[in-house]
């Protein structure tokens, strides 16, 4: 059986007003049961082959959605008797409040979706600092060379000697560790992270890994690689009163092509060529 059937009335004589819609009576069939609220019921136990109801639609059909508008052709089976006149208006009012938790719902989820971005958004932030300084140049090399002297009194630092230039310390390429020649006469190596000018990072930690040389004395503190055919080595001392060394690698043969390199672990690697000589790691 159909649920409904439409049957488009003749316009010309709805305009003439031969034709009244308000009027129409059903003939061929009866008309559904009603309840005492003048709701239809439709009790699919009985044959209602011959009921319908009829229903005047004196409105034009632009679509489908004006239609349901029009009409509500939603039907439920085995309705049972409305006793509550106002359970109506309570479940709408639950339906109300279930679309406006789900609603809050989404707002939260979408709030935090944002936090979410944002954390995610300072983390490149602060990735794009790190790789762009990353690509810096150092101000101060990882190596010393045959020849060359770090200096305890060339910090770089407003009236020290020859300044503006840093001569007491070398840089890891990657700027996580520092070897320094200190006042103290301690050639000291420490790991953190650093700025190109060697200088602690903020929030970061500095540690001690390594360090030899300890002496308090007049004169600035030293550290240089000593090449000779047979007492080459590098060696940590003091310019003043005389020139002393404090410590030294050990002894044996250093050309002129020695250099001592720093590498991001902390690690001094004392190089002859392409021959490692000596290293700090383990001492």
């Amino acid at each position: 059986m159909a649920i409904y059937e439409l049957h488009e009335l003749d316009p010309d004589k709805l305009v003439t007003g031969e034709l009244d819609p308000n009027k129409i009576e059903p003939i061929k069939f009866q008309p559904f049961e009603k309840n005492s609220k003048g709701m239809t019921i439709i009790d699919k136990n009985k044959d209602l082959t011959n009921s319908k109801n009829f229903i005047s639609l004196y409105a034009s059909k632009p679509s489908q959605q004006k239609f349901n508008q029009v009409v509500d052709i939603e039907f439920s089976d085995f309705v049972e008797k409305e006793t509550n006149p106002l359970s109506f208006v309570q479940n709408k009012m639950t339906a109300l409040e279930s679309t406006k938790s789900q609603l809050q719902a989404s707002k939260n989820s979408d709030v935090s979706k944002i936090a979410q971005l944002q954390e995610q958004i300072k983390n490149l932030e602060e990735l794009l600092v790190s790789a762009g300084d990353a690509q810096s140049t150092n101000n101060i090399p990882d190596t010393l060379s045959q020849g060359g002297f770090l200096y305890s009194d060339r910090t770089g630092f407003p009236g020290a000697v020859a300044y503006p230039s840093i001569q007491n310390k070398l840089l890891s390429k990657n700027r996580k560790a520092i070897a320094v020649i200190q006042e103290d006469g301690n050639f000291a190596v420490f790991t953190g992270d650093y700025d190109t000018n060697g200088n602690l990072l903020e929030g970061s930690t500095s540690t001690n890994v390594w360090g030899v040389g300890h002496h308090h004395g007049p004169g600035a503190a030293f550290a240089w690689i000593f090449a000779d055919p047979t007492q080459g080595q590098l060696e940590v001392g003091r310019l003043q009163p005389q020139w002393t060394v404090n410590w030294g690698s050990g002894r044996q043969k250093v050309s002129n092509a020695a250099r001592l390199v720093l590498d991001d672990n902390g690690i001094l690697m004392l190089y002859d060529g392409p021959a490692v000589i000596w290293t700090s790691f383990g001492k």
